[in-house]
């Protein structure tokens, strides 16, 4: 490989809203594709679909093929058992879900992209973010147990007068 060739490229695509709040931004859907340059086509695409309800919320697709994937797919009746893109791999759910900054990092650590001076900090400082913001987002959503949490770590915790808000079925129990 030359240095500075260009083998694969990022495609980047988000569609953000408001919260049930109408306070803070939300992403809707995101994907996150790796993207070959020889031939156009993806090798990863890593998604994610607020109001998906027959795949995982998040999830990634491999472009490549398994003999014995594609062999046992077709026994259990897979509708595409030679394609394993067609399959999600469910990755943490909506709070949980692999960032940005995974991606980039993933390339340059584990498939040895080329890098740019001072990525490792710009990922990690956006990392920081990211995760902070889940925090903040998993927190409304399952608010009893994130008190919970923090009186049993020592901090004093006063719920609100009407009791904690519900925990949300999708924050519980979305795939």
């Amino acid at each position: 490989m030359v240095a500075g060739e260009t083998l694969a490229w990022l495609r980047l695509n988000y569609r953000c809203r408001l919260d049930t709040t109408a306070t803070y931004l939300a992403i809707d859907a995101s994907k996150i594709w790796v993207v070959a340059e020889v031939d156009r086509t993806p090798i990863f695409r890593f998604e994610y679909l607020y109001e998906a309800e027959s795949v995982p919320h998040s999830h990634i697709h491999v472009h490549g093929e398994r003999g014995v994937l594609s062999h046992l797919l077709s026994k259990t009746g897979h509708a595409v058992p030679h394609d394993m893109s067609a399959l999600h791999l469910p990755t943490g759910g909506s709070r949980f879900r692999p960032d940005l900054e995974d991606v980039i990092q993933f390339l340059l650590e584990e498939c040895k992209f080329d890098a740019v001076a001072g990525w490792r900090e710009r990922v990690h400082a956006a990392r920081a973010e990211w995760r902070a913001t889940q925090v903040r987002a998993a927190t409304r959503a399952m608010a009893a147990e994130a008190a919970a949490e923090l009186r049993r770590i020592g901090y004093t915790v006063t719920p609100p007068e009407d009791g904690h808000p519900e925990a949300g079925a999708r924050a519980r129990y979305a795939w």
